[in-house]
């Protein structure tokens, strides 16, 4: 064999080292990258807790003897559907939860006396959502958020009432009887989202350290406001 002849066959050699070098590195980077995403898409699910569904329950009584069993960590998903649900005494709660109604027509929780329909105290992450409440709603050291809702006053005439650093996020009807819709107090806040309505012979009142926040909104002018 002459020397041209193994030159041309080294050479070969080489091409063909080259490229089996190039497939093992584009081998790598594929599934490389198949495992990254992988990876990403698990942590993904893994760090998005899934929401149980909606537990039906029939009474604000049983709404708050399942709240007390539960653990802060996870709210309890519960709902009620058509009917009025009445009942004589305020329904306290003081762990986080999502109670959702069939609708704010349909869905009625009734205070039949002069103490709050509900008393949320130092719980965060609280809905209540498609639901009608005759009665106050009572937040203390609380987060809630009320969606959807149509709240009327009982003879109180206050709807909601924000004390000692709450936050209530508001969307639907409210109507106070021509007392008091809305009172924030104790570094407090209450938040109305669009789309929402206030009586306009309702007032919001404040303390000089809690806030209320306006959002644009065509259904209704914004009550008078005054300071505590």
């Amino acid at each position: 064999m002459d020397m041209p002849q193994i030159i041309q066959e080294t050479g070969n050699s080489l091409a063909i080292f080259i490229i089996v070098i190039e497939t093992m590195v584009l081998a790598i980077l594929v599934l490389g990258g198949l495992y990254y995403f992988k990876f990403r898409h698990k942590t993904r699910t893994e760090s998005t807790p899934s929401i149980p569904p909606a537990l039906p329950i029939h009474s604000l009584d049983e709404l708050a003897a399942l709240s007390a069993q539960r653990d802060e960590s996870t709210p309890l998903n519960v709902s009620l559907g058509d009917g009025e649900y009445k009942t004589d005494r305020c329904t306290a709660i003081n762990k986080p939860f999502r109670l959702f109604g069939a609708g704010a027509v349909s869905t009625k929780i009734i205070a039949t006396n002069e103490q709050p329909a509900l008393r949320i105290e130092n719980a965060k992450n609280c809905l209540v959502s498609n639901v009608r409440i005759e009665g106050a709603i009572h937040c203390t050291r609380a987060e809630l958020t009320l969606e959807n809702c149509h709240i009327v006053a009982n003879q109180q005439g206050i709807c909601i009432e924000a004390d000692e650093g709450s936050i209530v996020t508001f969307s639907g009807l409210m109507r106070g009887e021509g007392g008091i819709a809305i009172r924030a107090r104790g570094e407090s806040q209450v938040i109305l989202k669009p789309p929402y309505a206030i009586s306009g012979e309702d007032y919001v009142v404040i303390d000089p350290k809690s806030e209320i926040q306006f959002g644009k909104n065509h259904l209704h002018p914004n009550p008078p406001m005054e300071q505590a």
